[in-house]
C-alpha cells in the first residue's frame, strides 16, 4: 500500500505463452509493475492505465498474472500475459463492482470483455493479436480472455504455496 492508500495483490496464473525478459522488448514483470504504479499512483484506475500503458510500450515477459488494485473508493483486477508477437503484452482489466468480492487463486478470472463496456479497459492490440493467431475471430463475438490466453479454462501453474493459508487471495472492498 503506498501513502495514498493505493493497495495491491498478486496472484500467478497459466498462459498459453511464457516469456523470458529480452533486452528492449520485454522489461517488466508483474512485480515490477505494481511496484513503479504503487511510486506514481494515487487511484486503482491511473494505476491500471500506467500498467497497461508500461506493457505496451516496454513490454511483459513472464506468464499469466493477476492484480487485484483498490483504492479507498474502487477496486480494479488488471490481467496480463506475454504476446506471442515477442514484444509488448496483452493486458484487460475490469472495474469491481461496489460491494462485490473478487477472489483470485492461480487462474485467470476475467471472461467476456466488449469494447463497449465503461468498466473494462484492454490493451490497443489485444483483439488483432488474438484474431491473427487464431484464439479469437469476429464471429465469436465478445472476446472471452481466459480461453483467448490461457492454455485451458482450468489450467493455472502448479505453484508452492508457504503456510496453511495456501494462495489464495480474497479481495473484498466495501
Amino acid at each position: 500500500m503506498n501513502e495514498h492508500q493505493l493497495m495491491f495483490g498478486e496472484c500467478t496464473d497459466g498462459a498459453k505463452v511464457q516469456a523470458e525478459p529480452v533486452s528492449g522488448k520485454l522489461l517488466f514483470y508483474s512485480s515490477e509493475l505494481g511496484r513503479v504504479a504503487a511510486e506514481r499512483c494515487k487511484t486503482a484506475r491511473e494505476a491500471v492505465l500506467l500498467i497497461g500503458h508500461l506493457i505496451e510500450t516496454y513490454g511483459y515477459c513472464g506468464t499469466g498474472e493477476t492484480l487485484p488494485i483498490g483504492d479507498p473508493e474502487k477496486g480494479w483486477v488488471i490481467e496480463m500475459a506475454p504476446s506471442p508477437e515477442g514484444k509488448g503484452g496483452l493486458w484487460v482489466a475490469k472495474k469491481i463492482p461496489d460491494g462485490e468480492v473478487f477472489v483470485a487463486s492461480t487462474e485467470l478470472r476475467i471472461r467476456e470483455i466488449g469494447p463497449d463496456d465503461p468498466n473494462t479497459l484492454f490493451g490497443k492490440d489485444l483483439y488483432s493479436i488474438a484474431q491473427k493467431h487464431g484464439w479469437w475471430k469476429p464471429a465469436d463475438g465478445k472476446l472471452d480472455w481466459l480461453r483467448t490466453v490461457s492454455e485451458d479454462e482450468y489450467n493455472p501453474p502448479i505453484i508452492p504455496c508457504a503456510g496453511s493459508g495456501g494462495c489464495s487471495h480474497v479481495w473484498h472492498l466495501l
